[in-house]
């Protein structure tokens, strides 16, 4: 990811602005979730306690944006999938129902709810927007 970095920052400058931030939802330490196990057999058999979906947040000076990393050793026809799910890009009937379609389908609803609670956590929210209460000890 780091070759690819300077090229990310370099697309998304046009919509962002100069990057003034960048957040990761993860630690170098962080197992890599491995998105195949999200085919609906596999979650039936094994459940899904996996790591987080990686996301990474970018605040440029106008506009921020919440990235999904897919892993490099996510089957191609898998990553493809999900980007197009992510895009909201066409899908072809032909894929639509196929075990593939439906990985992509819950990679994509984990890491929006990821994302939400992220994104409440930054600001002191409930992921379904009340105000979180603070932990009494």
């Amino acid at each position: 990811m780091v070759r690819e970095l300077p090229d990310l920052i370099e697309a998304l400058h046009p919509a962002l602005g100069e990057i003034v931030d960048i957040s990761l939802n993860w630690s170098a330490g962080s197992a890599t979730p491995v998105l195949s196990t999200m085919a609906p057999g596999t979650v039936a058999k094994i459940g899904w306690n996996g790591p987080r979906h990686r996301l990474m947040s970018m605040v440029g000076q106008i506009g921020c944006t919440r990235i999904l990393v897919v892993p490099s050793m996510t089957p191609a026809a898998l990553a493809v999938m999900v980007l197009r799910q992510a895009a909201t890009r066409h899908i072809p009937e032909v894929d639509c129902g196929t075990p593939t379609f439906e990985a992509a389908e819950r990679v994509i609803r984990a890491a929006r709810a990821e994302s939400a609670s992220w994104a409440a956590a930054e600001t002191g929210q409930s992921p379904t927007g009340s105000a979180a209460t603070p932990k009494s000890s």
